[in-house]
């Protein structure tokens, strides 16, 4: 949303949605409920049909790094006759353009 993508527009305007398909989570230092965290993302690969969204997780108070999270993304087109499937699409340049 912050760079100027609303992920309920992708569906309605373009007909696109980016499901999760596989997350990778490294825990780094200790974090407890009621701590406040910062989390710091940016697309760390592009692929023509997929991209990986890196995290960063500190500790806001101290800056420590809580977890490292790496996930991925695939550009799918919705079916509306049949809402269970799912086909792969190019990822739009508008939407590269908007994380660059």
């Amino acid at each position: 949303e912050s760079v100027g993508m609303q992920l309920r527009d992708l569906q309605s305007r373009l007909g696109l949605q980016m499901p999760l398909v596989d997350l990778n989570v490294k825990f780094l230092g200790p974090a407890s409920w009621g701590d406040e965290i910062e989390i710091e993302s940016s697309v760390g690969r592009w692929g023509s049909k997929s991209f990986d969204v890196v995290h960063r997780i500190t500790d806001a108070a101290t800056g420590e790094a809580v977890a490292e999270a790496r996930e991925t993304r695939v550009c799918v087109e919705i079916d509306q006759a049949a809402p269970k499937k799912l086909t792969a699409r190019v990822v739009p340049d508008e939407i590269r353009q908007a994380f660059m």
